[in-house]
């Protein structure tokens, strides 16, 4: 396991007086449920966007927004997540991760080396060796002090 995820597997760890596990809605994830961090800002579900041949997400820190808030990605391609703030961003402090435990081996990074990026490859298959399903795939950006909840729509 690379360093990255073993991280935000510690992470998961940190919160766990935070977390919850919410009813799936069974379409993707069956019966694991959804991992829910009171305090995660739910975005209301906006239609996906963006060139799904080069995904980009742009997270603001200082107004708490991402956009797209459901971008649009095809397998094996990688999604650039780019951080902005006024204030001096940290190597480390931003973390994305899955909603979904079983998604860790491809929705779980840090802006670690790239302290203004995290660059999250979209996986063509699962570590069963089975393909990784088209859908929306919910996960979650965490701060110190903030959360924030977009989706990721993958496609073949």
């Amino acid at each position: 396991m690379n360093k990255n995820i073993l991280f935000v597997m510690a992470l998961s760890w940190v919160l766990a007086g935070c977390v919850s596990h919410a009813p799936s809605n069974g379409a993707m994830f069956g019966e694991t449920g959804t991992v829910s961090v009171m305090g995660c800002t739910s975005i209301p579900t906006a239609p996906c966007s963006g060139d799904e041949h080069n995904p980009k997400v742009e997270l603001d820190l200082d107004t708490w927004t991402v956009e797209p808030e459901c971008v649009k990605a095809k397998k094996g391609k990688v999604i650039t997540v780019t951080i902005k703030s006024s204030n001096p961003i940290e190597k480390g402090t931003v973390v994305v991760f899955p909603k979904s435990p079983e998604n860790y081996y491809w929705l779980a990074k840090t802006n670690e080396p790239n302290k203004n990026m995290i660059k999250i490859k979209v996986k063509q298959k699962k570590p069963s060796g089975g393909a990784l399903p088209e859908g929306i795939y919910n996960y979650g950006i965490w701060t110190a002090d903030k959360c924030i909840d977009p989706r990721v729509d993958v496609k073949n």
